[in-house]
């Protein structure tokens, strides 16, 4: 005999809410966490509280006679030159994760596990003040913190354990010597109840990237199923010709669950699709940054730049200077410097500080993005909906920035950094259309609310906890379902016999 269809929806709801309410009540709870405790990363403010002060005085090379020193052809000569510090020495960085060479010997640094150990205890101690000793030092490939994609450049990573009472663990390349990552005790084992159990994010199965994201897509997508069909069920269930107080058909915990799930089952399942999309599935999201050729329209710079433009000996940077690296505008080379504070200053290779690039040189350039295609350019003095800082960034996002609108197929947008005439992203109709379903369904990632963080703080706290409330009574819902099902079969299995007293079995 078939069974209703109407049979099918309650069993289809039934059985996956046995199956998953106990992973939905844990996304919600550890979204909650995750308001406050986000996963670590050494964000760009911490970062430059770590290092130290530029000091070239001692350099005897420029960067391409250090280049030249360890044989780098100028043919691989990155876009990127980097000016930084490995402990006193100064040193010259060729790309994100290539050669570094001292400035002071042309010698090519090789990081060991003693090196990474200083690196460290200098970035802890101009952080915190604190000089502590290291516990231990390990070479690994990865592990719970340091899975990000990010590092694989910088593979294998030396994790240093220093003996603080904060229990920090630093995050060495073994490429290039530099502090990558930092945790905290209290970091770590928070975050096991946020980020780590609300991404499925455990190392023994996040390390296996495909199966990582098939789990994801699946559990999310049932999710919604489950959702939509427990609405669809609570409107069926809804008698409406009954009388006020007995037009619900259920009662006890069943009844609570009913009325949790009228009152949050949308965001609960927004929050499903929205997570489900959070894996980008089908690449739904495409690829936001520019490419190669966009890039160049501003910079005017090749792949690969001749060592001569940097055949300059830079000794003196400015005093509060912590990094400064290349970069090209109309092909002429400049360097980009990062103060203590966070503020952008330019020089040219010989350290004379320059102007940034107008904004009036930089609009006659901004149209050959898209060749052959009408381009509407405007400046935003304010942050929107499409370009604002990241949640926890302690660094704002820059402005003032150029939105250059192209009237092509995919209606693209760029947005410029006028100070240094370089593409921050690349937004085509599907990305900005994506930013909403996703950020904005699932992080409520709206302007106007996000300004107002007590506000926000308390909507999503809400709706999180009347979500933990609907999938937590759905897990003791399912157990007495299964469970309770035993011990009924139980008690109709068992002899019913009764032994009266001074009767006689025979």
């Amino acid at each position: 005999m078939r069974l209703p269809w109407k049979r099918w929806l309650f069993l289809t709801h039934r059985w996956l809410g046995i199956a998953l309410a106990l992973v939905v009540t844990a996304w919600f709870f550890s979204g909650i966490v995750m308001l406050y405790v986000p996963f670590p990363e050494l964000t760009p403010a911490e970062r430059r509280a770590g290092l130290a002060v530029l000091d070239f005085s001692t350099a005897q090379l420029t960067p391409a006679e250090a280049a030249a020193a360890v044989g780098l052809p100028p043919s691989a000569w990155p876009v990127t030159v980097r000016f930084r510090m490995q402990g006193e020495r100064p040193v010259y960085q060729f790309g994100e994760a290539g050669s570094a060479v001292f400035a002071d010997s042309g010698e090519q640094l090789e990081p060991d596990g003693n090196d990474a150990a200083a690196a460290a205890i200098d970035f802890h101690a101009r952080r915190t003040g604190s000089a502590p000793g290291v516990a231990s030092i390990e070479l690994i490939e990865y592990d719970q913190w340091s899975l990000s994609s990010a590092f694989r450049r910088h593979l294998p990573l030396y994790r240093v354990q220093l003996d603080d009472p904060a229990g920090h663990h630093y995050y060495v390349s073994s490429l290039t010597g530099e502090v990558l990552l930092d945790t905290a005790r209290r970091e770590r084992l928070l975050n096991y109840f946020g980020a780590v159990t609300h991404w499925l994010y455990p190392t023994v199965l996040r390390r296996y990237s495909a199966l990582w994201s098939w789990l994801v897509e699946i559990l999310a997508g049932l999710a919604v199923v489950m959702t939509l069909t427990g609405l669809w069920m609570g409107w069926l269930q809804w008698k409406r010709k009954r009388a006020p107080g007995k037009r619900v058909p259920y009662r006890g915990l069943a009844r609570w669950h009913y009325f949790a799930g009228v009152i949050f089952g949308i965001p609960a399942l927004t929050w499903s699709f929205s997570g489900l999309l959070s894996m980008n599935p089908g690449n739904l999201n495409p690829w936001r940054a520019p490419d190669a050729m966009q890039r160049a329209v501003l910079a005017g710079a090749l792949e690969h730049q001749q060592p001569g433009h940097f055949d300059t000996l830079l000794r003196h940077f400015p005093a509060d200077a912590v990094a400064a690296q290349s970069f090209y505008i109309d092909g002429e080379p400049r360097l980009l410097v990062t103060h203590q504070n966070g503020r952008r200053s330019q020089l040219d290779p010989a350290g004379r500080p320059v102007a940034p690039p107008s904004v009036a040189m930089l609009a006659q350039r901004l149209a050959a993005l898209l060749p052959e295609e009408t381009a509407e350019i405007e400046q935003l003095d304010a942050y929107d909906n499409y370009y604002k800082p990241r949640r926890h960034a302690p660094d704002p996002a820059p402005l003032p920035v150029l939105r250059v609108r192209f009237d092509d197929q995919d209606a693209t947008w760029f947005h410029i950094d006028p100070f240094t005439g370089q593409i921050i992203d690349r937004l085509s109709a599907s990305n900005r259309l994506y930013r909403w379903l996703y950020n904005g369904l699932h992080s409520w990632d709206f302007l106007w609310l996000v300004e107002r963080r007590l506000l926000w703080d308390s909507v999503i706290i809400v709706l999180c906890s009347g979500g933990f409330a609907l999938s937590l009574s759905g897990v003791i819902l399912g157990y007495r379902r299964i469970f309770g099902r035993r011990h009924r079969a139980r008690a109709r299995i068992a002899p019913a016999v009764t032994i009266r007293s001074g009767s006689r079995i025979a």
